[in-house]
This record gives structure tokens, C-alpha cells and sequence, in this order.
């Protein structure tokens, strides 16, 4: 889990942080659906109760 908070908001402790009941900000939220979006993989379908944002091109 710290990987992949490390990889949807560059803080590997994200998700401890809010198993433990703190809150992250709107940005920091933002950027991980974000992320979500840009990785979700192909023929699976996105959580219909969650808006995807349009997936981004990476940069180099």
C-alpha cells in the first residue's frame, strides 16, 4: 500500500495515515483519483459512483 501511495501522491504514508482517521487535503485527493485515472487498466470498468476525471498523458 505505501507503494502505491507513494505513486498517487508522491507520500508513501497516505493510506496509513488515514486508516489511522486523518483526512487528506482536496489537492492531495484530487491527485489520486487522478492518478487512478491515468492507470486504471483497460476492460475493467471505473467505480461508477466515483466522477473519473479524463486520463493525462504522462510527462517524460
Amino acid at each position: 500500500m505505501s507503494t502505491v501511495s507513494t505513486y498517487a501522491t508522491a507520500h508513501g504514508d497516505t493510506h496509513a495515515r488515514l486508516a489511522r482517521g486523518h483526512d487528506i487535503t482536496t489537492r492531495r485527493a484530487a491527485r489520486v483519483v487522478q492518478w487512478f485515472s491515468d492507470h486504471w487498466p483497460a476492460g475493467v470498468d471505473w467505480p461508477p459512483d466515483i466522477d473519473r476525471p479524463a486520463p493525462q498523458k504522462e510527462a517524460a
